[in-house]
């Protein structure tokens, strides 16, 4: 990560340079959970570490904003939806959400994907954004 990026505006786009939004499913427990990849600017270099984030209550909130901010820093992001969340398949259950994550693990480790989108397979991290749970929980006491 370059934290310096976050703060870099790239003169005009160079072609095959911009940072790019890819839709993504995966398989979890037979079910496709849908979400998206966005990759940085291919002038920040790869191979880029990644981030997959996994958000609390369906619904509650994206983090688009972390996302970006992790993007221009040069991480790749996964953003997946959980089971039966944001138009995934199955129903969203807490005791899905492991099941959910490895499966998002496995794919980002795959070395034929890693190669694919220049990801750093020794550079890979989970964002739980866990917090959300704990404050809806609070919100409905």
């Amino acid at each position: 990560m370059k934290s310096e990026n976050a703060f870099v505006e790239f003169e005009a786009d160079e072609p095959g340079s911009s940072p790019e939004v890819l839709e993504l499913n995966i398989i979890s427990g037979g079910c496709r959970l849908y979400g998206y990849l966005l990759l940085p600017d291919k002038r920040t270099g790869g191979p880029y570490p990644a981030v997959i984030m996994s958000h609390g209550f369906p619904g509650y909130t994206t983090n688009n904003d972390l996302e970006l901010a992790l993007m221009r820093t040069g991480c790749a992001v996964i953003h997946m939806n959980h089971r039966g969340a944001w138009g995934s398949e199955g129903n969203y259950l807490f005791t899905n959400l492991k099941d959910d994550l490895i499966a998002i693990a496995k794919w980002v480790h795959n070395p034929a994907i890693a190669e694919q989108y220049d990801i750093d397979t020794e550079n890979i991290m989970l964002s739980l954004v866990m917090f959300q749970l704990k404050s809806a929980k609070e919100e409905m006491h």
